[in-house]
């Protein structure tokens, strides 16, 4: 709770309208299709931006299809890419993780393809923030990174230190407490550089929570007070539930438990201004964790049920998660085992219904496995029983002291029993989930996502003609000379590294990779999705394959070596695209267009980018290009045919 990672809810700088209208009037400019289709989509992004809070989930999302829809009618790609992030927000803020992660990703693509860097950087960032609330530190900090990369490159010192700070907070996650400070000293020195107040009080708080981590406690409570301070003139209510969290964290770990509660009371009560009950539960669950800590065990259960009825009112699987975690080792310290494996069954149910997708299909397993326990547990269950109807038998005699003794320990062996199986169960999920990921990205890294799917939920892919793709060939001039000249392993490294860099270049432009044959490397635009762009992008992407070569080139040159010189021809037309094989499967294309694109590559000149009549005419109208007609060109097997060079 007290780790801030950057984001807005909706209104984000450079990016939402900060207009001062009445909504009324928005609405008015929407609904009116006499105004400029422009007029309309800012008007109801403002819109929206201002009921952020209050409007319903389904209502916004109604209102982000209908200004993406009018946004493709007037294709504009800015204002579709806008309407797709703030779905993303939007589901964000829904916990539906997997739809927001999904629309982030069609405007991160849109953003990228327009070149508008500050948007792409942004998405990055979100997206790095989705990551590392569903747990995946590692990706979280590559979204960051490439976020980070963009901000550095535009010069944006303020979106620098903001990623700093994100990086920071995905440290201190995986334990890297000493790395994640020295990001956070730096992300602080630039928020101060670029006068930023908001964005130092933020670094501050993150700062203290480091050094609680580490032990400073003193440092700890010195940043909180500095951020207090500035807070003051700030007067930014949400830093200021956070730095109230700060002091109440940092006093209990000094043991000043009075000090301490009173803060903790007094970020519940900011909480509750705020109207923001998953931060009201989360100190409710911090402060009953402390008790825990400090094996005050049935204080811990006081403030762990306070911040359960609260998850279990707004549905948050994870605050019923973690407080029932809590629950369950308080009653297990009270050696209360009923209640503590009553408040573990919840946590395990909670725990299974994180991943919305999976949901269903966790929770038919945990009922399985109930069923399966229940074959371990008969003994220990009849005994039980068994001991119970014996201590109600004894109610009245004597005896009944020493059977209530005895049906206790029953329960606590129980329980024990229960515990260790469910241990084990998760930890064997753990591992088959672990290897489910691995097997999935081997997929990922041989089929495009969409194919992958597909293979995944029917078993199969079927063939699919598909109208208009731009298919793209490289060769290696005189290849078969140099591996004359050089040594095997020299060669295949420094095809790997012109390989390896092709790959990065389709990745950038959304161009999918399909084969290499040799030294022959073939990809295509705009499939298995369709794109509009897919002649533009797929050019483009020669000419930075083209200039990659002739780099090397000049070096190799330098240096006295043998070196490689690049082919590159491109045709436009349909293809045929599905998987072949059952063993070692790829997906392919076939169809004329791949043999044309072929010829173009064979038919066209070191240095240079042979395309053919059908691409020329998807291009002669961009300004970006420039062309030079090479009149009928001899191509083996196809006659003669038009061709040009483009640069």
């Amino acid at each position: 709770m007290l780790k801030i990672t950057l984001i807005a809810l909706f209104a984000i700088t450079g990016i939402c309208l900060k207009a001062q209208s009445n909504t009324d009037s928005l609405l008015t400019v929407w609904n009116d299709e006499a105004q400029a289709d422009t007029n309309r989509l800012i008007a109801i992004r403002t819109y929206l931006n201002e009921e952020f809070p209050d409007i319903s989930p389904d209502s916004f999302i109604l209102f982000l299809d209908q200004m993406k829809i009018l946004a493709a009618e007037s294709n504009s790609q800015r204002h579709i890419g806008l309407a797709l992030y703030d779905r993303g927000i939007k589901y964000f803020n829904l916990s539906e993780f997997n739809q927001s992660l999904g629309n982030f990703k069609k405007a991160l693509k849109l953003f990228v393809k327009i070149n508008d860097k500050s948007r792409e950087s942004l998405v990055l960032n979100h997206i790095g923030i989705l990551y590392r609330r569903i747990g995946d530190s590692n990706k979280s900090i590559q979204y960051f990174g490439k976020a980070l990369s963009i901000y550095k490159e535009l010069g944006n010192e303020n979106g620098e230190a903001d990623l700093l700070l994100n990086i920071g907070v995905i440290l201190d996650d995986i334990g890297e407490n000493k790395k994640s400070l020295e990001y956070e000293l730096i992300a602080l020195d630039l928020y101060e550089k670029v006068d930023d107040e908001l964005g130092v009080i933020y670094a501050l708080v993150n700062l203290g929570a480091s050094y609680i981590e580490l032990d400073s406690l003193d440092k700890a409570l010195d940043l909180f007070k500095r951020a207090y301070d500035k807070n003051q003139i700030v007067v930014d209510e949400w830093m200021e539930l956070d730095i109230n969290i700060g002091f109440g964290k940092t006093y209990f770990l000094q043991n000043n438990k009075i000090k301490g509660q009173a803060f903790f009371k007094l970020a519940i009560e900011a909480a509750k201004k705020l109207d923001d009950p998953f931060s009201e539960a989360s100190i409710y669950m911090g402060f009953g964790v402390i008790h825990l800590n400090s094996k005050e065990y049935n204080k811990a259960i006081e403030w762990c049920k306070n911040g359960l009825e609260i998850g279990e009112s707004i549905n948050s699987q994870i605050l019923i998660s973690s407080t029932c975690d809590c629950l369950y080792k308080s009653y297990r310290g009270l050696n209360q085992g009923l209640e503590a494996l009553k408040y573990h069954d919840i946590y395990i149910i909670a725990q299974d219904s994180i991943d919305a997708d999976e949901a269903k299909n966790k929770l038919f397993q945990f009922e399985v496995e109930k069923e399966q326990l229940q074959d371990s547990l008969n003994y220990e269950g009849k005994l039980l029983n068994m001991k119970l109807e014996h201590t109600e038998a004894a109610a009245k005699s004597d005896k009944q002291r020493t059977l209530i003794i005895y049906s206790s320990i029953g329960i606590l062996l129980l329980a024990g029993g229960l515990f260790a199986r469910l241990r084990h169960i998760k930890k064997s999920k753990s591992i088959i989930e672990k290897e489910k990921k691995r097997s999935d990205e081997l997929l990922l890294n041989i089929l495009p996502a969409e194919i992958a799917q597909e293979l995944k939920d029917n078993g199969k892919v079927g063939s699919k003609r598909i109208e208009s793709v731009t298919v793209i060939f490289t060769d290696f001039k005189g290849f078969t000379a140099m591996s004359e000249l050089v040594g095997p392993k020299e060669l295949v490294e420094d095809l790997d590294t012109c390989f390896s860099e092709f790959d990065r270049i389709m990745e950038k432009y959304g161009i999918e990779k399909i084969k290499t044959i040799g030294d022959a490397y073939m990809a295509a635009g705009g499939l298995p999705l369709p794109d509009e762009q897919h002649a533009e992008n797929v050019t483009k992407a020669a000419f930075e394959m083209r200039d990659f070569v002739e780099a090397g080139k000049a070096q190799k040159i330098k240096d006295s070596l043998p070196f490689f010189e690049i082919r590159i021809g491109v045709h436009t037309g349909p293809v045929v695209a599905g998987i072949v094989g059952v063993k070692k499967f790829q997906y392919d294309i076939w169809g004329d267009t791949v043999n044309t694109a072929s010829r173009m590559e064979s038919s066209g000149a070191v240095g240079m980018v042979n395309i053919s009549q059908t691409t020329y005419a998807l291009l002669k109208n961009n300004p970006e290009f420039s062309f030079e007609s090479r009149g009928k060109v001899a191509a083996k097997g196809k006659g003669e045919l038009d061709m040009y060079f483009v640069s």
